[in-house]
């Protein structure tokens, strides 16, 4: 991307109002920047931002473009971003303005996001050649990479221990510190990554099975029929419970140690994003963007809040009083918890195919297209 003169991007900002970022831009990270991003949505109740409000109608206050595309979620911590891009870059970007900090070019396109801890970047590349690499949080520079196949399923990170599975159903643990196999075993495609529990790894993989691996040894400790088909990421429960949604319409929790079903509900419509887990209640979102919130202590007595002239393919994002619920035409619609109606909504000139995050009263998401948004 071009870099305009720095005269005319500030000319721009005061026009606009908003902060126009530039990929060319490169800069180390700060070292002492906490950055924790270890699996899908940030956590295994897939509620990253339960705790957190939002002051009023936010606005745009800057966006970034990055690659050619992004087809995955950005990995979001109050001071970085990374973002992965179709087109093979890896992107860290400050959270707080969307300037660029640094980016690197990979080994192939990137169609899962980026996890992190410890001063450290884990990607994962498509192709048969495809490959996991650590990066340096500070400047992107490589530490390892290790060939484990074509990857497009999020990964997981847990201690020391990197987990994740390719698309010929090899599931995997490298070590994080160099890279080096801990395990392999074959489970099956699972579009929607390993769920990682204190003790073992879980995988709703595309053969209508529900896997559970040892987390030490990647022994095969159970395998279960689902009651339906799934490609979304799961979510925790408990540590004894998953659950799953399905394009079918139905919402199931699962019993991890014997696969039964605890209990299931039919929606009125798909569910083609993941379940989220918060207090007693798990939610989803219909692909006519109604909201169903399913009480897991009473989960026929379950809530829906419609959206008219709607279509979403994810995930709610949930926040203290209120849903995020992203459009793929783009809008993003803040719904108030408490009574189910539309508060506002944002605009972001773009198909949105993955949740928004909300750190610090700032709503970070992506467009297919790469572009990055912050709104505040």
């Amino acid at each position: 991307m071009r870099r305009l003169p720095e005269w005319t991007r500030k000319l721009f900002s005061v026009l606009v109002g908003v902060n126009v970022a530039c990929a060319g831009a490169s800069r180390d990270v700060p070292r002492d920047l906490p950055v924790e991003a270890r699996e899908y949505l940030l956590a295994p109740t897939r509620a990253p931002s339960a705790g957190e409000t939002i002051d009023g109608e936010p606005g745009l206050v800057w966006r970034t473009t990055v690659g050619r595309g992004v087809s995955s979620l950005p990995s979001v911590s109050s001071r970085v971003t990374l973002v992965t891009s179709t087109d093979r870059w890896v992107y860290a970007i400050d959270t707080r303005s969307g300037s660029m900090f640094w980016r690197r070019r990979g080994d192939g396109a990137y169609a899962t996001g980026a996890v992190a801890a410890a001063g450290r970047v884990f990607v994962a590349s498509e192709g048969t050649g495809g490959r996991v690499t650590a990066l340096r949080l500070t400047d992107g520079g490589r530490i390892w990479q290790t060939t484990v196949g074509d990857v497009s399923a999020p990964l997981a990170l847990r201690d020391s221990v990197l987990y994740g599975v390719n698309d010929d159903g090899e599931a995997f643990a490298l070590g994080a510190s160099r890279g080096n196999v801990l395990w392999k075993r074959n489970a099956g495609p699972a579009r929607g990554g390993p769920l990682v529990t204190s003790r073992r790894i879980v995988l709703a993989t595309l053969r209508d099975s529900l896997i559970v691996l040892d987390r030490e040894s990647g022994a095969v400790v159970g395998a279960f029929r689902l009651p339906a088909s799934t490609a979304a990421p799961l979510a925790l429960l408990d540590d004894s419970t998953v659950v799953m949604s399905s394009p079918s319409g139905s919402v199931a929790a699962l019993f991890i140690g014997g696969g039964g079903v605890r209990w299931s509900v039919q929606t009125t419509e798909p569910i083609p994003g993941p379940p989220v887990v918060h207090g007693d209640t798990v939610f989803v979102l219909g692909g006519s963007c109604t909201l169903f919130r399913v009480p897991h202590h009473a989960p026929d007595v379950f809530r829906r809040d419609g959206r008219p002239n709607c279509v979403t393919v994810t995930a709610p994002l949930v926040l203290r009083d209120g849903v995020l619920v992203a459009t793929v035409s783009g809008d993003v619609i803040y719904v108030s918890r408490a009574t189910g109606a539309a508060v506002w909504t944002r605009r972001t000139g773009g198909t949105v195919r993955h949740p928004p995050v909300v750190l610090d009263r700032q709503v970070v998401l992506a467009t297919l297209g790469g572009e990055i948004l912050g709104f505040r």
